[in-house]
């Protein structure tokens, strides 16, 4: 556990020059909160930015050879992963965290009354939406150079447009999608399973495309 804190105290430290980017988010989800978007959508949309953020740290990794860093604080392999995941994953709760302050204290000054179930829809979906992306980056990030990664990992999005584009894919998913929200005791229990189990595998791939690699 101790390595684990070292690890994302050493993350904290790479991603420090970015911190910047955070204002950003805070000063666009603001501005949509303003025009009175759904706290479901502002969420769904942080997660792909922090996600998006979040490559950034490989990025600084591999240029200036941190590798070398965490061995010479005798970090295992396996605490790397454990605390890179852990920081991830710990930023992200935090950034939506205050977006849901934010979203809170404007539907307040609006004189509008805050709506607890969209608070927590909105979790849920972009904690899935997260985990879906995160999940599948992570292993390649580890098992690649920066410069390599990269390509691969632009699948999520891709195949995201692809939904978009598609509309024949666009009406299966936008049924699925009415289907949960309308029975939301099973959106929460299947997207907290599927997103879990994401994580799950996401770790042991990522281990073992580290592994390989070093």
């Amino acid at each position: 556990m101790k390595n684990i804190t070292k690890m994302m105290k050493l993350d904290f430290l790479t991603m420090k020059s970015q911190l910047g980017l955070y204002l950003v988010l805070i000063f666009i989800m603001a501005i949509y909160v303003y025009m009175d978007s759904s706290i479901i959508v502002l969420s769904i949309t942080c997660s792909w930015f922090i996600a998006l953020l979040f490559a950034n740290i490989f990025a600084i990794q591999d240029k200036n050879k941190l590798n070398r860093l965490y061995s010479s604080f005798s970090i295992k392999l396996k605490d790397i992963i454990s605390g890179r995941y852990a920081y991830i994953f710990l930023n992200f709760l935090i950034s939506l965290l205050l977006l849901n302050i934010i979203h809170f204290i404007v539907m307040l000054l609006l004189n509008n009354s805050p709506i607890l179930l969209e608070y927590c829809l909105g979790f849920t979906v972009s904690f899935l939406v997260f985990s879906l992306i995160i999940g599948f980056q992570l292993p390649i990030y580890f098992g690649m150079e920066y410069t390599k990664a990269k390509i691969w990992t632009m699948a999520p999005y891709l195949i995201v447009m692809s939904i978009i584009l598609i509309p024949s894919l666009l009406t299966s998913f936008s049924n699925i999608m009415e289907f949960m929200v309308n029975n939301k005791i099973i959106l929460f229990i299947v997207s907290y399973s599927i997103s879990l189990i994401t994580i799950f595998i996401s770790y042991k791939l990522s281990l073992k495309t580290y592994q390989n690699r070093y």
